[in-house]
């Protein structure tokens, strides 16, 4: 499925995707705000019913794990990563975005993992998981060397 290429009409959530995340444990209120504000809405994609948050993500509701972004922006949560900056409190990085719903919409998703990572995340004073797996993923990103330039003296 490529995301990135699909433009769905604006749909409402159908009632059965609106109970969904209601029972996944988003909040009532966020979800009717958001609903109202027309900040999710959802679409088929390639016969798929997908979900979409106007943050720039993405996911399927009967596979949260699969996700994509729908803009460029390589995490969604800009304001937690933000104010933790700025305060020097904990981030909470979430692994999907139904989880990052499920909080709220505090904290941050990842959604390509193919950036460089310690600059993002440098000046928050310490990262939050939900879980091991997720947070050894999430220290191996933060491991990745820096490629250095070369070096030449002009002459």
């Amino acid at each position: 499925m490529n995301i990135q290429s699909v433009r769905p009409a604006t749909q409402n959530l159908t009632w059965p995707e609106y109970n969904s995340l209601l029972t996944a444990g988003v909040d009532k209120r966020l979800l009717a705000g958001l609903y109202a504000s027309r900040n999710i809405w959802a679409g088929t994609v390639d016969g798929e019913r997908v979900v979409f948050l106007s943050e720039g993500a993405a996911f399927r509701l009967d596979k949260p794990k699969q996700f994509w972004a729908t803009t460029t922006n390589p995490f969604i949560g800009q304001e937690s990563l933000e104010r933790s900056i700025h305060f020097q409190e904990p981030l909470l990085v979430h692994e999907t975005p139904l989880d990052w719903l499920k909080a709220d919409r505090e904290g941050i998703v990842i959604l390509s993992w193919e950036h460089y990572w310690p600059l993002y995340l440098a000046d928050v004073p310490t990262l939050r998981t939900l879980n091991v797996a997720f947070g050894r993923r999430l220290s191996a990103a933060l491991k990745h060397p820096l490629p250095l330039p070369e070096i030449q003296v002009a002459a």
